[in-house]
């Protein structure tokens, strides 16, 4: 799928553009931006979330069936404040709000009041989601083997920038 996409312009009151923004290249992003400013009506919101200020090559992966080198999550780009900012004002976005958060730290609940709640199968949660940690550490396998997601903690991750603007 492509931009422009099949809808009238000006036609939402509210987009949102959720962890996508690093993925994309300049020419992909640009025309991204492009069409949703089109498509949103004057005085409608984008809601957009990035991560902030990622340290890319900290994450670079090297593949030896390949012989390629990428980044475990795919990230093309790094975010500050001033560049998803910038990025509004140029599509005609002015932003209302643009801060940093832990958006992983939202909602997070504790493991102990997890289990209590949904004992007896919130504690075999737990032991088994534990081992798997302890096994990805003690014998590591390769993706797809490998269990990527039991090892991914999101309360080890950094910050993320929310942005909040309206169309002009």
């Amino acid at each position: 799928m492509g931009t422009p996409i099949d809808y009238e312009t000006a036609s939402f009151d509210v987009v949102t553009c959720i962890e996508t923004i690093e993925h994309l290249p300049d020419d992909i992003l640009a025309e991204t931006m492009t069409e949703i400013s089109r498509l949103l009506k004057p005085g409608g919101m984008l809601l957009l979330t990035t991560p902030h200020n990622e340290d890319l090559d900290a994450n670079m992966h090297f593949c030896p069936f390949c012989n390629s080198e990428f980044h475990r999550m795919q990230h093309v780009q790094s975010w500050q404040l001033e560049d998803v900012s910038d990025l509004m004002f140029q599509h005609k976005i002015e932003p209302l709000f643009c801060r940093d958060l832990r958006l992983a730290s939202y909602g997070y609940e504790p493991p102990a009041a997890a289990m209590l709640q949904h004992f007896p199968r919130g504690l075999l949660h737990y032991a088994k989601f534990n081992l798997l940690k302890a096994l990805d550490r003690a014998a590591p396998r390769p993706f797809p083997q490998g269990r990527v997601t039991a090892s991914y903690d999101l309360r080890n991750h950094g910050r993320n920038l929310i942005a909040i603007g309206i169309k002009q």
